[in-house]
């Protein structure tokens, strides 16, 4: 019909919080959607280091993991 659109992509799981308010606001709420799982993909290595860290702060962790040692102990 006239007025209609479909869309399909991928989208991380991060960027989905907020979506349904956002979609929602910018359809002026006349719109309908679904969301599925579409499998799991690693995450580029030169992103790791920064979501680990944005992880960690959001926890309330140190923004840098412990080495190694640390889970070690006294050996």
């Amino acid at each position: 019909t006239g007025d209609m659109a479909r869309i399909e992509s991928k989208v991380p799981v991060a960027e989905m919080f907020g979506f349904a308010g956002d979609i929602r606001s910018a359809a002026e709420g006349r719109c309908l959607w679904s969301t599925e799982i579409a499998g799991f993909e690693p995450l580029p290595r030169e992103m790791q280091n920064q979501i680990v860290r944005e992880i960690r702060q959001r926890k309330g962790l140190s923004a840098e993991p412990f080495p190694p040692s640390h889970y070690l102990g006294d050996l």
